[in-house]
């Protein structure tokens, strides 16, 4: 950067000087005080950018858990209201699919024969669930 300097003499026979810079944006003008600031400022706006999308995201996938939580509750309704030998299929098909996704390839439901339907309804909740897991590792 360069600055002409200017020379003249007063009425009173002192001699004035005048310094003439050229023409600047405002970044590059003053102390650098205020390019510093505006770097804070711009790294504050993009941080609250980056959050913002942040809660978007966490508000869409809240919004997902919980239409995937009305949907068990409503699975979980019909079940309540279906004979044991549904209860055996929903069961028996759940295991299949989640085994399916895991990688396996046999069915073992010796455990539940004899439990009462309160008890089946408990292992189709638990397998739905087991079955949304596996779905999530697989994608």
């Amino acid at each position: 950067m360069r600055a002409d300097m200017r020379s003249r003499f007063t009425r009173d026979g002192r001699c004035s000087y005048t310094f003439v810079l050229p023409p600047s944006d405002d970044r590059t003008c003053g102390s650098g005080h205020d390019l510093r600031a505006r770097q804070e400022l711009q790294q504050v706006t993009e941080t609250v950018e980056h959050q913002q999308s942040a809660v978007r995201h966490m508000q869409g996938e809240l919004e997902r858990l919980a239409q995937q939580a009305d949907d068990v509750e409503g699975r979980v309704m019909l079940l309540e209201g279906k004979p044991s030998s549904l209860l055996w299929e929903e069961v028996l098909r759940l295991q299949k699919q989640n085994q399916a996704l895991a990688g396996q390839g046999t069915v073992m439901f010796e455990f539940l024969e004899g439990k009462p339907s309160s008890l089946l309804c408990e292992e189709v909740l638990r397998l739905q669930k087991q079955n949304q897991a596996l779905a999530g590792q697989v994608n």
